[in-house]
């Protein structure tokens, strides 16, 4: 799978017995960073970071979702892996093979930041923070569903629906990066800065797979079982976020028992539209040899009383 970022080609390796994605293949005493992406993306999302990870000699991988490329399995493969934990079994199987014995860093992007915080809790010994950016804890979203979400979930058009609408998306570039508008905070977000090899790989995705893994994630809640999260927690939220709203993920912030927050000037994707102040808090906080050091302590974000506070007084200052 050939992946871009700003600078340069890459070819991170895709597992031959796994949907893994080497982004750095790198040997160092550091924590290896573990990448999962969100519904409709795939792990291209994440090349971006490639050149920051190599320059601080980070071994990391990126796990894709079921039904997305290059785990483009069937709907009917899938259903066995949505059955109680197995999914999350499954992601921790991945990590344990590539990095045996060591203790990993989680990131992940809306539903793959979900699925992250319910690894760190179900398998405490095998990560040692995570970082959730644009993350939900319900598949509902507080009832603030988007009309493509009813449509995608009804089931009598639903499945005809979605697949219509995903092969109107992938159609062209100018398709693509119009969809990928829809969910920035600004319209003058350079949008072109999201590798177009994500495109590609979504044209070799699975639409029915995708849309069960909709199905299942809309069926998720989350929020009881934070507090069984042991790992350090840092949130990314982005103040202009339509697709999960602010208030929706600073809920996370405030049941987790050990969490800091860094709040971005963005929509959806904070590490696309404000990537340099992204990359500052995410290098600080790969870097930082004690996880449990809050990264607002060296970034701009924000202590959780004034995160608690902003939730009751419904402020969102970059």
């Amino acid at each position: 799978m050939v992946v871009t970022d700003a600078n340069a080609m890459r070819e991170p390796r895709v597992a031959a017995d796994h949907p893994v994605v080497r982004l750095t293949d790198v040997q160092s005493d550091a924590a290896p960073v573990v990448f999962i992406h969100g519904l409709l993306e795939t792990p291209s999302i994440w090349t971006f970071l490639v050149s920051l990870l190599e320059q601080h000699q980070i071994p990391a991988i990126a796990l894709p979702l079921p039904g997305h490329f290059p785990w483009a399995i069937g709907p009917d493969q899938v259903e066995t892996l949505l059955q109680d934990d197995h999914l999350f079994a499954q992601y921790a199987d991945m990590i344990r093979q590539c990095y045996p014995g060591r203790a990993v860093r989680l990131v992940g992007h809306s539903t793959g930041g979900m699925i992250a915080l319910e690894i760190a809790r179900l398998y405490p010994d095998l990560v040692q923070a995570v970082m959730p950016i644009g993350a939900l804890w319900s598949g509902r979203l507080d009832n603030q569903q988007s009309l493509l979400a009813r449509i995608t979930l009804n089931p009598w058009i639903g499945p005809w629906s979605f697949r219509k609408m995903m092969e109107w998306w992938h159609w062209d570039e100018a398709w693509f990066q119009a969809g990928l508008k829809t969910v920035v905070g600004s319209p003058e977000v350079p949008v072109v800065d999201i590798p177009l090899q994500m495109l590609a790989d979504l044209r070799q995705s699975n639409y029915d797979t995708m849309r069960r893994l909709a199905e299942w994630v809309a069926s998720q809640d989350v929020l009881a079982r934070l507090d069984q999260v042991c790992a350090p927690v840092c949130v990314v939220i982005g103040n202009k976020d339509a697709v999960v709203p602010p208030l929706h993920q600073l809920q996370i912030v405030k049941a987790l028992p050990n969490a800091t927050a860094v709040i971005l000037d963005s929509g959806h994707l904070p590490m696309i539209e404000a990537r340099a102040l992204f990359e500052k808090s995410f290098i600080v906080w790969v870097l930082q040899p004690d996880p449990y050091l809050p990264v607002q302590q060296v970034t701009a974000g924000k202590s959780i009383a004034g995160l608690v506070e902003d939730l009751s007084a419904h402020r969102f200052d970059a």
